[in-house]
């Protein structure tokens, strides 16, 4: 059995018969029979199974098993559409009398475009003293404010992990809350709304998210880097023609 602490040492000072492996982020992860069992939140991937582990030793209570061969993008489903209408009305109830209103943003609201299955929300507000009541509303619904993330007009707001609230904490999403006059808001609908019009555009889309994955080794955060890396041209191009479809209209 091999227990890695943290992701500054080497692997092989704590097993030899682990190689070829990304470690990310990890806390502590315990390996056997070629699966991971780790503390939450946290993520091994590696790419040999660990061989000829015959010893079990009990796992500590902060330990879950991993699914180390999960693909990163999966086919799409009308289920996200399920997912984003559930969720909605869970943070309608908690923002009940303010001014707002959620659109449904990222990949999952693309009908037919596989994804990772983590459904994106844009909460919109039109007066500057709305986001303070949002805010507040939001934390006494189990969410904390995690800043722009280096992004502006585009707030962070993530689950604090105190709560078991059937649909927030069980439904994998991002939050955001933006100005009306957000540019990453005006960025997520403009490229939403191409790829729901353009099938040329969304498969092209597709094949790339798949081609990064396969690269990135199923690694989410590497898969991110790549994205960043080589999808924003792309990004940027389908925007600029939705800019200018909208300007075109009556």
């Amino acid at each position: 059995m091999a227990i890695i602490k943290n992701n500054e040492e080497t692997p092989n000072q704590y097993c030899g018969k682990i190689d070829n492996y990304y470690l990310c982020n990890v806390v502590a992860v315990v390996v056997r029979f070629g699966k991971s069992y780790q503390t939450k939140n946290c993520t091994l991937f590696f790419t040999k199974l660990v061989s000829n582990q015959n010893t079990v030793e009990k796992l500590p209570n902060h330990c879950i098993p991993f699914e180390k061969d999960r693909m990163l993008i999966e086919k799409y489903t009308s289920n996200w559409t399920q997912n984003f209408a559930d969720l909605k009305r869970e943070i309608e109830t908690g923002l009940n009398g303010l001014e707002y209103r959620i659109e449904h943003v990222g990949s999952t609201s693309i009908p037919n475009l596989d994804s990772k299955p983590i459904i994106d929300i844009d909460i919109i507000y039109d007066d500057e003293s709305e986001f303070k009541k949002i805010k507040s509303e939001l934390i006494k619904i189990g969410y904390y404010h995690n800043g722009n993330q280096g992004i502006e007009n585009r707030e962070v707001f993530k689950r604090d992990g105190k709560s078991s609230h059937g649909i927030l904490d069980t439904i994998p999403h991002h939050l955001y809350v933006c100005p009306k006059d957000s540019e990453p808001l005006e960025r997520h609908i403009l490229m939403r709304n191409f790829l729901r019009n353009n099938d040329w555009a969304r498969l092209k889309y597709q094949e790339m998210k798949y081609e990064l994955a396969e690269k990135a080794n199923q690694n989410r955060k590497l898969y991110a880097q790549l994205k960043e890396l080589n999808v924003n041209k792309f990004i940027d191009d389908i925007i600029m023609k939705e800019k200018k479809n909208v300007q075109q209209q009556p």
